[in-house]
């Protein structure tokens, strides 16, 4: 079943997740564009919602967990190492996608990257953000300076990504990975031998547990060529979406998403035999056209990359650029005490060494 969706405009601002091909930020926006809505794909209590549109872009990229382990793409310490920034060269042919919530492990210690970006083909070194998700460790591993990809490819948990992402917070970080981590000790019985997430997430019993998901719903993209987007609700309420110019990218990135959620459902699900609620298109409708227009803050990145963030009542939302062009649409759902950590207009955090 579709339906679709008609995202609303004000001004200049877009307030949807949806753009056309070819739509270059600075244009002036149409009136409208359409996103159809499929689903509801369900595999106990976790929900995905497909978003569709046609004439997308099937610009090629490679990934980091795919650079990583072909050897195209290293991540090191700066010469004078700081937790919240990092090295990156691209030595593909292909441009490099970079998604909010990309664990690495390595260096002084393991990271996780806190904005979608590209990197050009034949990059040259160029900075890119982090922050630390690996509290107690301040010394390089065995791979010296370099940093390497995890064994399991989930993105780290929304939690995470949003105190890093929205918050900018790396105490609240740690604290996220350190509930983390004590949940899935007590429910999955995972070890703490270290401070590090990738602890928690690379675990034999944390990918047990989210495989049947992994298994029932990994596949939903392969099924749709004009899927470009996808939504996510976990026990019924709706917790993130995520467009991008096209199919080529969204099949990469959505297995890895899967992953990242099913570890978010695998350790909220409901006790007993409690049901889970049914998410209806309207509510994604909802959720997709809520109005965000105000911009609390905007982050110039390296390699023509831009980062801008908005927020509505419990809900930010994440417009990602490269060179001029969306790449990266996301809306999550924020409680609101977290909506009000960050101050309008806000200037991002400087770069500090450790």
């Amino acid at each position: 079943m579709e339906t679709v969706l008609r995202c609303v405009w004000l001004g200049c601002l877009a307030i949807g997740l949806g753009w056309p091909a070819g739509w270059a930020v600075g244009d002036a926006p149409p009136a409208e564009t359409g996103l159809r809505v499929s689903g509801p794909y369900v595999h106990d209590n976790l929900t995905v919602f497909l978003l569709h549109r046609d004439g997308a872009d099937d610009t090629r990229f490679i990934t980091l967990d795919e650079g990583l382990k072909a050897g195209l793409v290293t991540v090191r310490e700066r010469e004078k190492a700081t937790v919240r920034e990092l090295i990156i060269e691209n030595r593909s042919d292909l441009p490099l996608f970079l998604q909010e919530g990309d664990r690495l492990k390595g260096g002084k210690q393991d990271r996780t990257i806190c904005n979608t970006m590209v990197v050009k083909p034949r990059s040259g070194q160029m900075p890119v953000p982090s922050f630390c998700i690996e509290a107690s460790r301040w010394q390089e591993a065995e791979g010296g300076s370099l940093f390497a990809d995890t064994s399991n490819a989930a993105l780290a948990p929304k939690s995470v990504r949003l105190a890093a992402k929205a918050e900018k917070d790396q105490s609240k970080v740690w604290a996220r990975v350190a509930d983390l981590k004590s949940q899935a000790a007590q429910q999955m019985q995972v070890g703490r031998q270290t401070s590090s997430l990738n602890e928690a997430l690379d675990s034999e019993q944390v990918m047990a547990n989210t495989k049947p998901y992994e298994d029932a719903l990994s596949h939903v993209v392969d099924q749709h060529p004009d899927a470009v987007g996808v939504v996510f609700a976990v026990n019924g309420v709706i917790e993130e979406a995520n467009v991008y110019p096209g199919q080529a990218l969204l099949k990469k990135v959505y297995p890895r998403l899967i992953k990242g959620y099913a570890v978010d459902a695998a350790l909220h699900r409901p006790e007993g035999d409690e049901a889970t609620p049914g998410v209806s298109h309207e509510q994604v409708d909802e959720f997709l056209t809520k109005p965000v227009a105000q911009n609390i803050r905007t982050e110039e990145l390296a390699g023509g990359n831009r980062a801008r963030m908005f927020r509505a009542d419990e809900l930010v939302r994440f417009e990602s650029t490269y060179e001029g062009s969306p790449v990266h649409l996301q809306r999550l759902r924020v409680e609101p005490q977290a909506e009000e950590a960050v101050e309008p207009n806000a200037p991002v955090q400087q770069q500090r060494s450790r």
